[in-house]
C-alpha cells in the first residue's frame, strides 16, 4: 500500500467509536441549518455559473458558512475574494 493510504487507514476509527476523525469532513460538524445554507449557497452558484473549477469550489462554500456565519449569496460573493 501507499503512504497515503496507509495514513488514511490510521486515521480512521470504527463507526461506533466516540473519536470518529471528522477533520477531512466539514460536513460533520456541521447543524442541520448550516448544512441547508450550504445546499442553498451551492445552488445559488450554481444557478450563477459561478461553481467549477476554476471559480468557486465546496470548500469555499463549507469555509465561508462554517468558519465565517455567510448564510445568503449576496454575503458569499461581497466576503469572498474570488467575486
Amino acid at each position: 500500500p501507499s503512504r497515503d493510504s496507509r495514513s488514511r487507514a490510521n486515521c480512521r476509527t470504527s463507526p461506533s467509536s466516540p473519536q470518529t476523525n471528522t477533520a477531512g469532513r466539514p460536513a460533520a460538524r456541521a447543524t442541520a441549518a448550516q448544512k441547508e445554507q450550504i445546499i442553498g449557497l451551492k445552488q445559488e452558484l450554481i444557478a450563477r455559473d459561478l461553481y467549477a473549477f476554476d471559480k468557486f469550489h465546496s470548500m469555499d462554500v463549507y469555509q465561508a458558512v462554517l468558519e465565517e456565519g455567510v448564510a445568503a449569496i449576496e454575503e458569499f460573493l461581497e466576503k469572498s475574494p474570488k467575486a
